[in-house]
């Protein structure tokens, strides 16, 4: 059982890739995205939907890790403490925590973005995602690891 935790900026091809991972290992997909309410019409985005969307894709991965499934978690995940859950998630259920991060040209990902990530929230981002350290602890956990995909 595995917790394959994608990474990466709007618009980077991480549902492409967490789709086709999930295919390869049979794992469920969660992902703040599908939380109703999240985009309005015309894909505007609701702020006050944020916090309520991934408290839901936290619970829909430890539904799936309490049956046994493997989990693919598509958000941007791009600081420790978002990582973080899912990581001690995959420590209490004894599955194997692993960081894939998708990257891309910034410019390339702001094109390609669908959520109407404006270019100063995706130029955060990206800050962030650079600046991301994997909590020292978490090299001792067997299995862990953190691989890239370039897009």
């Amino acid at each position: 059982m595995e917790v394959i935790i994608m990474q990466g900026v709007s618009g980077s091809g991480k549902s492409f890739h967490a789709a086709q991972i999930a295919r390869e290992i049979g794992a469920v997909i969660v992902s703040a995205d599908t939380f109703p309410g999240l985009y309005g019409p015309g894909g505007s985005f609701n702020i006050g939907a944020l916090g309520a969307a991934h408290g839901a894709c936290f619970k829909s991965a430890i539904e799936a890790l309490q049956v046994g499934k493997s989990v693919v978690v598509d958000n941007t995940n791009t600081t420790t403490l978002e990582v973080a859950p899912y990581v001690q998630a995959a420590q209490a259920f004894g599955a194997t925590p692993r960081i894939v991060r998708v990257t891309c040209e910034p410019a390339k990902a702001l094109g390609r973005n669908t959520h109407g990530v404006p270019a100063a929230g995706h130029a955060g981002q990206v800050a962030r995602l650079r600046a991301f350290e994997p909590a020292f602890h978490w090299q001792f956990i067997e299995g862990f690891s953190i691989s890239e995909i370039e897009n």
